[in-house]
C-alpha cells in the first residue's frame, strides 16, 4: 500500500492519511466519507447468546474438515517441523496468528495426518461430538486406543481454546466500534441501527422487517420510529493520537 501511494501520488502514505484527517468531516482517526449516503446496521444479540453461537459454529467445523483444513495449511507453511516450537514463535507473526490456526499447534506439532484420519473416523462414528474428558479416559483405559485418548483430549483443548479467543474477539469488535463509530461525534460516521438478533425466532420482526423500515425510511427521507445509537464524545477525543481502541 505504501509503496502504490508513493507511486500514484509522489507522496507517502503517513502524509496521505493525515492530508485526509485534516478535511471537513475527518478526525484523528481518518478522512471523512467516501460515500456520505450510508447507514450502518449492527446485528447485536445478548452475550451468552452469541457465546452459544460461536461455540456451535466452531464445533460445526469438525465436521467441515477442520482437521484437514489446518493439516494442509500447516504442512505447506511449515516445512521445518521445528519452526514453529515455543523459542521460534513464528505462528506469532503475520497470516500464521490468524484465530483459528495457531490454537492448534499443540495438536499438529504432536499428530500427524495419521492420527487425523482416526480422530475423524471416531468423530463420525459419534455425529462428530467430542467426547468429555472423562469419556476420553475410558476409552484409553485399555492401551490399544491411548493415541486416540490423547489425540482427542488435546484436540478438545485446542477447540476450548478457539472459543476462548473467540468470545474475547466478539467482545473486541464491540468495543471497537463503540470507540471508532459511536464515541466519534467530531467526524462524519454514519448513523447506527442496533437490531436485536439474540431470538431467531423473532428474526422477522426485530431484524428483516426493522431493517426494512430503517431503510425505506432514510430513502424516502421520512421520520423512522426507530432511532439511531447516540453517539458519543470519547475521553481521548483531544488527542493528536490514541492508540489500543
Amino acid at each position: 500500500m505504501s509503496f502504490w501511494v508513493a507511486t500514484e501520488s509522489g507522496q507517502t502514505l503517513s502524509f496521505k492519511i493525515n492530508e485526509q484527517r485534516q478535511q471537513p468531516g475527518g478526525n484523528r482517526l481518518g478522512g471523512p466519507l467516501r460515500y456520505p449516503h450510508a447507514i450502518l446496521l449492527w446485528l447485536k444479540c445478548n452475550q451468552d447468546t452469541l457465546n452459544r453461537r460461536l461455540e456451535k459454529r466452531i464445533d460445526s467445523m469438525l465436521e467441515g474438515g477442520l482437521l484437514r483444513e489446518i493439516r494442509s495449511f500447516y504442512n505447506e507453511h511449515n516445512p521445518n517441523k521445528n519452526s514453529f516450537n515455543a523459542g521460534n514463535n513464528l505462528y506469532t507473526k503475520g497470516v500464521l496468528q490468524t484465530i483459528g490456526f495457531k490454537e492448534f499447534i499443540p495438536y499438529l506439532e504432536q499428530f500427524d495426518a495419521a492420527n487425523d484420519e482416526q480422530i475423524e473416523a471416531y468423530l463420525k462414528t459419534n455425529e462428530f461430538k467430542m467426547p468429555t474428558e472423562d469419556a476420553v479416559k475410558v476409552s484409553g483405559a485399555s492401551g490399544s486406543e491411548t493415541q486416540l485418548s490423547v489425540g482427542l483430549s488435546t484436540l478438545n483443548t485446542c477447540l476450548d481454546e478457539l472459543k476462548l479467543v473467540t468470545r474475547r474477539y466478539s467482545k473486541k469488535q464491540q468495543k471497537w466500534i463503540n470507540n471508532r463509530l459511536l464515541a466519534c461525534n467530531d467526524r462524519d460516521v454514519p448513523d447506527i441501527y442496533e437490531l436485536d438478533s439474540s431470538d431467531v425466532n423473532q428474526w422477522q420482526n426485530n431484524v428483516y422487517r426493522r431493517a426494512v423500515t430503517i431503510i425505506n425510511s432514510y430513502l424516502m427521507g421520512d421520520y423512522c420510529e426507530m432511532e439511531p445509537l447516540k453517539k458519543r464524545i470519547h475521553p481521548g477525543a483531544d488527542l493528536k493520537l490514541l492508540h489500543n481502541l
